[in-house]
């Protein structure tokens, strides 16, 4: 698949993208069903870290606000971020077009998610404190029109926490040299669109916010660099990602500060298999 490169902002995409019935049927009936269908039930298990995840997540975000608020999540899934933030008091909304992760949401946390796309979501302009949303905007066919939607959601002085894989990385880059890999990343089935924090934070920015942080996630990369090759073996993959989750509780109880300065430095180089940004909607 030949990817072309968005001249404004820098990130690389999929130049011919699927339909909106095509992408409804995908994220609206199939994901958690045929495409991951134990993704919910790995994540309830992994309860206890993803929420201290989250709530480091919400206590930066809370901290550049000064205070909770009403917060929403686009592409809230099985509701888990959604219910960390319930339990640190902020007012919970949330947009998730597969029926089977509202359901879920609904019968686990008695949440009610609304169910489709963005574009379809109905709230009073800038009406939130805060947006997370993560792992969502590479499978957006029009990045520039769904942030745009976002942040009209948003109040300004508002802040928005975004996630999106860190694609074309400089240790993609190195695997892909000396293990003889290709991109195995490039997924345009799913992944319409792919980052870095270069081109994430031009293209936030460039619709009228602020960076206030960059912090990258941990770089799953480092695994086949050091000979536990996980690409194509889940078996693998799944005893890195349980390494990955023991260092990071360490760090999230011990000295949860500390993680945070990591990742920031990691951010600088590029490197780290997610970047995340965190920004403020500047009031014009």
């Amino acid at each position: 698949m030949q990817l072309k490169t968005d001249e404004k902002y820098g990130f690389r995409y999929v130049p011919q993208t699927p339909d909106h019935d095509s992408l409804k049927k995908l994220y609206g009936d199939e994901f958690y069903d045929s495409e991951k269908p134990t993704y919910l039930s790995k994540v309830e298990q992994e309860l206890d870290y993803w929420q201290a995840i989250f709530g480091l997540r919400l206590d930066l975000m809370s901290s550049a606000l000064g205070q909770c608020g009403r917060i929403l999540d686009i592409g809230a899934g099985g509701g888990f971020f959604l219910h960390s933030a319930r339990q640190k008091g902020w007012q919970t909304s949330g947009v998730e077009p597969s029926k089977q992760a509202v359901a879920y949401a609904s019968r686990r946390f008695e949440m009610d998610i609304f169910c489709g796309f963005l574009d379809a979501f109905s709230a009073p302009r800038e009406s939130f404190d805060a947006i997370h949303t993560s792992l969502v905007l590479e499978h957006i066919p029009d990045p520039v029109t769904f942030l745009q939607q976002a942040l009209a959601l948003l109040k300004p002085g508002g802040v928005l926490w975004i996630e999106v894989p860190n694609d074309f990385n400089p240790l993609q880059e190195v695997i892909t040299a000396r293990l003889d890999k290709q991109p195995w990343w490039v997924v345009p089935k799913h992944h319409l669109n792919y980052f870095n924090f270069e081109s994430l934070e031009r293209l936030v920015t460039g619709q009228g916010c602020e960076r206030l942080e960059r912090l990258a996630s941990f770089p799953m990369e480092i695994f086949p660099l050091m000979g536990m090759d996980y690409l194509g073996n889940d078996q693998v993959g799944a005893q890195a990602h349980a390494m990955r989750m023991q260092l990071e509780r360490h760090l999230l109880h011990a000295n949860p500060q500390l993680l945070i300065e990591i990742y920031r430095n990691l951010a600088r180089a590029g490197i780290g298999r997610t970047c995340n940004l965190l920004a403020r909607k500047i009031h014009y």
